[in-house]
């Protein structure tokens, strides 16, 4: 199986999303024996070090300006492009794409207390 992986917070993100990011990944990649996993991280961190890259992980860099818009349209011509069989996102995932979807959301502080965003970021939220 040909597994995607939304890590474009893995170097640059908010605080808890990179942790998040981070943990899921290095379980998920310390796990895996069978399949080929495809990290998809942020273009602007090309020239970072990727900690755990192997014949099974392959790292893909894409322009992710804005989570939401690179994850329902910049991905999804990435995952067919690749031809991956499920992508995990965190956060936002394309509506379109006939490849499986999964995603996680770890945090929804912004429901919780809404007194700390902005307007702007509610809407995005």
């Amino acid at each position: 199986m040909r597994i995607g992986f939304d890590a474009k917070w893995y170097f640059n993100g908010n605080p808890s999303g990179r942790i998040v990011v981070r943990n899921l990944l290095k379980e998920f990649i310390a796990i895996n024996t069978e399949h080929e996993i495809y990290v998809i991280l942020n273009k602007k961190d090309y020239d970072k070090n990727f900690p755990f890259e192997n014949d099974k992980v392959k790292l893909i860099y894409v322009w992710s300006g804005i989570n939401l818009l690179s994850n329902i349209i910049v991905v999804p011509i990435i995952i067919s492009k690749y031809k991956l069989d499920v992508c995990v996102f965190q956060y936002f995932a394309p509506i379109f794409g006939s490849f499986k979807k999964i995603v996680y959301i770890h945090d929804v502080i912004f429901k919780a207390h809404p007194e700390f965003f902005t307007l702007k970021e509610r809407i995005y939220f």
